[in-house]
């Protein structure tokens, strides 16, 4: 029985790079940007669907694809990190950016110390916190921009407010279930594929939303999306 939920599993994760595919090849033909953070939301579909896609390709080559849980961390943090500076964050600014920083520091100690140190460590003792991290870093700018536009309603902007909402609920999400990776990896319970399965709904779910959000809030157009 397990082994049959394992296999559906695994089959259902090829939906996430068939669905990034057919989004990003939409976008790129029929949608242009009308707001300057929709390039930061379509950069983030296309890093998602790059790090989909290595890590399947990884584990041919080297033992693991565990780096990819900070890789893709940092690369979540510095681009939505980012977005929010540029864009939504109006005031704390530079307490923003040292949370950045910290934040940052963080993760590419944690890669730096799986790449160099733990490259040959067992499955079982496995525990990176570097999503945790990233999550609760998103999940604070993201609250912090929408008490700024609560106190200055004149300037809200409702697009903003939408895309600022999902990415809370995304990464609010993604703290909870990365806070016990170890047991996501190790424990031999149905349970643990019970929230993976949950997880991967999210993770579509998000994805789908972006596209979405692109579509309906994008100009229609000739040739590219960065045109």
């Amino acid at each position: 029985m397990m082994s049959n939920w394992v296999q559906w599993l695994d089959a259902a994760t090829w939906s996430i790079p068939i669905i990034l595919t057919l989004s990003l090849a939409a976008l790129i033909c029929y949608k242009k940007a009308s707001n300057p953070w929709d390039y930061y939301v379509f950069a983030y579909l296309a890093i998602a669907l790059i790090a989909d896609l290595s890590s399947r390709c990884w584990p041919y080559f080297y033992a693991d694809n565990l780096v990819f849980v900070q890789l893709y961390a940092l690369a979540e943090l510095i681009l939505v990190g980012l977005m929010y500076m540029q864009y939504f964050l109006t005031r704390l600014r530079k307490i923003g950016w040292l949370l950045l920083f910290i934040s940052g520091s963080f993760v590419a100690w944690e890669l730096a110390h799986h790449i160099f140190w733990d490259s040959d460590q067992d499955f079982s003792h496995y525990q990176s916190y570097s999503r945790v991290v990233v999550s609760a870093t998103l999940v604070t700018y993201g609250l912090v921009s929408l008490l700024q536009m609560i106190q200055r309603p004149d300037r809200m902007n409702h697009q903003k407010v939408r895309l600022i909402v999902a990415l809370i609920f995304y990464y609010s999400l993604n703290f909870i279930f990365y806070l016990p990776i170890n047991f996501f990896i190790t424990a031999p319970t149905h349970f643990k594929f019970l929230l993976w399965t949950i997880n991967l709904l999210v993770t579509i779910g998000f994805y789908i939303y972006l596209t979405l959000y692109l579509w309906r809030f994008g100009k229609k157009k000739k040739p590219l999306f960065f045109g």
